[in-house]
């Protein structure tokens, strides 16, 4: 993959969309004051992987069917390992010492949608923005791209006009690079019209005017106010991006997930975003055949290993938070189809700057469900009150990211311990 250009693209603020503060339910004390931004990548392993197979060990228990596998300690942290998944031993032989494993992340449902949702956006609401698009808005609004969503499973929320999704197609390199625009159908002439310069300008202040129109009109306040200027800020961003399309690569073809990796570094690097989102391109819902996970959790920890190798020689990982997770787990027990159904418990891994890793945080009890945590150390603790909820996750990972999360998640206590 092409490498992107070093350009200047900080040649003035770009209007910010307005900050809307979502709702949550008071939980406990306000969170730390968050420390300095960071850049953020967040993969999704999407359809719910099995967190017995690395994450969370369960070995020697009648209520839990485990996979193949030893238990390998990496410092304090206890990983399920084995032959046939050689990437996931690498991996924290690697980088176990900036790697922080949450276990015992109660998600409250077992629906895709529902969970994907709480566990990326930390609340029950489809419109609200997922824990990328938060850091991205709060420490890189300023940013030509500040979010760049390369997966499929990001929510946006009123932060649209801060984020641009390649698409399963990879439809942003057609918006940016006139070049590589789709033909036209068959008998269907292509347009004669190509704009100068002087054209281009005239196109620019007609649609400029009636947004001001539109402003005077209906979009002085409130709402329409942040629309129009969620507008106006989408068409800063395009002038900025557009001579940067050959390093999005080719247009009709999905990005395998090193191939999104090497771009989410790049543009991270150059300054053009602030967070990325990527997919593991895995359908990870083995509700038959569960061993399939086996070479799922191989693929992924082998190109996860590669990422922050990357990351590491570019001298990048103390300022960039890589955040991995899927929206549910699997069950304890094989189903009659030697596949494992749908889970609320589940694991994440936090990596990178300012994590105290070498160690997981939670946990999970031998039946797999969610156990009682200190939400400030992180320890398990049979008098604690509760035990970790997706709002506490996404609000522990933006103060590592150095976002406040006060405003998005009002009175939830962030998850702890496994900052520095």
């Amino acid at each position: 993959m092409s490498t992107l250009s070093r350009r200047h693209f900080m040649s003035g603020a770009l209007a910010g969309a307005g900050l809307l503060a979502v709702a949550g339910r008071p939980r406990h004390s306000r969170a730390a004051a968050p420390g300095t931004a960071k850049n953020v990548i967040l993969l999704v392993a999407s359809g719910g992987w099995d967190v017995t197979y690395a994450l969370d060990p369960k070995p020697g228990l009648a209520t839990v069917d485990v996979p193949a596998g030893t238990l390998s300690m990496y410092g304090d942290l206890p990983i399920w390992t084995d032959p046939s998944r050689p990437g996931v031993a690498a991996f924290f032989a690697a980088h176990a010492a900036v790697t922080a494993v949450v276990n015992g992340i109660y998600v409250r449902s077992i629906a895709h949608p529902e969970c994907m949702k709480r566990m990326l956006t930390g609340t029950p609401s489809s419109s609200n923005p997922d824990l990328a698009a938060i850091a991205a808005h709060e420490t890189g609004r300023d940013l030509p791209l500040p979010y760049l969503i390369l997966g499929n499973s990001a929510f946006t929320g009123p932060l649209a006009a801060s984020a641009g999704r390649a698409g399963s197609r990879n439809q942003l390199v057609t918006l940016l690079d006139p070049a590589q625009a789709w033909p036209p159908p068959v008998g269907v002439a292509a347009s004669r019209f190509t704009p100068d310069a002087a054209d281009e300008a005239a196109i620019r202040a007609f649609v400029d005017a009636g947004a001001e129109r539109e402003r005077a009109v209906r979009g002085a306040h409130g709402y329409n106010r942040r629309r129009l200027d969620d507008f106006a800020t989408s068409l800063q961003r395009g002038d900025l991006l557009r001579g940067e399309a050959a390093g999005f690569g080719q247009r009709g073809r999905a990005l395998s997930l090193t191939q999104q990796m090497d771009l989410a570094v790049d543009v991270l690097e150059q300054g053009i975003a602030r967070a990325t989102m990527l997919d593991t391109r895995i359908l990870w819902d083995t509700h038959d055949g569960n061993d399939d996970q086996n070479a799922y959790f191989d693929t992924t920890f082998r190109a996860l290993k590669g990422l922050i190798d990357d990351l590491t020689a570019r001298d990048m990982l103390d300022d960039t938070i890589v955040a991995v997770m899927s929206e549910m787990s699997r069950t304890p027990k094989l189903n009659g189809d030697a596949g494992k159904d749908h889970w609320p418990v589940t694991s994440a891994m936090i990596i990178g700057g300012g994590v105290r890793g070498g160690r997981a945080y939670g946990g999970s009890t031998d039946e797999l469900n969610a156990a009682l945590v200190d939400l400030a150390t992180g320890e398990r603790d049979s008098s604690a009150p509760g035990t970790i909820q997706t709002d506490n996750l996404v609000a522990g990972v933006l103060t590592l990211a150095g976002v406040d999360p006060e405003p998005w998640f009002p009175g939830v206590e962030a998850l702890g311990g496994f900052r520095v």
